[in-house]
């Protein structure tokens, strides 16, 4: 990716650069930095930033981790094409009137910007993306996390399920009531930019928790969500105009 020299991708750059140099999960989590010497890494903040990378956008989604390191290197440090949680956001994201192509390796979409709350992949393989993280690996990642939702300075921010919520709100010092009782209603985060929380879209999570379409609902029902997307296609309307 191809940066212009601006305060804004300055800092992103001094981001991505500090998260390759971090070490403090190590041995416990893989910096895709040091996974199989780095062969697999990019010039962006994570694997979901090379679908979704666009530091002028008016969402950011929030997951809880990316995966394990067999699956990162699996898809080459690109989020899998076939990935069931990957094309059911896709569909949820198009609820909220959000049009984004799903991931194809090599291939940016970048219309939004998508993250993790832990950046490092799991040791363990063939466990599923959801498996547990220690604790306090959230919480030496919380700075990364805060950072980027500054520099991107969206309007919205999506979390996907617990984990993805509670670093948010940890990242920024403000509270909120679990889940279950705020799903789809706005919060306010920082200024200029409200948190949505959202269940994860997993395949485990629609067919044991939340069914896909009750989520499609709260994406379709969510004012902010669609108010973002509103002024997002305006202003790809106007830049094509000029």
């Amino acid at each position: 990716m191809v940066l212009e020299p601006t305060p804004r991708a300055d800092a992103y750059r001094t981001l991505v650069a500090e998260r390759k140099a971090c070490a403090a999960c190590e041995g416990c989590l893989a910096n895709p930095s040091r996974i199989d010497g780095g062969i697999h890494d990019s010039d962006r903040l994570g694997p979901y930033s090379r679908w979704q990378g666009n530091l002028d956008a008016p969402l950011v989604v929030v997951g809880q981790d990316f995966a394990d390191v067999a699956s990162f290197r699996k898809y080459g440090g690109w989020p899998g094409p076939d990935v069931g949680t990957n094309l059911n956001l896709v569909a949820l994201l198009r609820e909220a009137g959000f049009e984004i192509q799903p991931p194809r390796r090599g291939v940016p979409d970048d219309r939004l910007f998508f993250t993790n709350a832990v950046l490092c992949m799991k040791a363990g393989a063939g466990r599923g993306r959801q498996q547990r993280v220690p604790a306090w690996c959230f919480k030496k990642c919380s700075g990364f996390l805060r950072r980027t939702i500054e520099i991107v300075s969206p309007r919205v921010v999506v979390t996907l399920g617990t984990g993805a919520l509670a670093a948010v709100r940890r990242a920024f010092e403000v509270k909120g009531s679990r889940l279950r009782g705020c799903v789809g209603k706005e919060e306010p985060l920082r200024e200029g930019t409200v948190l949505v929380p959202m269940y994860h879209p997993s395949p485990t999570v629609v067919n044991t928790t939340r069914s896909m379409e009750t989520m499609r609902g709260d994406w379709c029902d969510s004012v902010a969500l669609q108010a973002a997307a509103s002024a997002s296609r305006t202003s790809r309307e106007t830049v094509r105009g000029h």
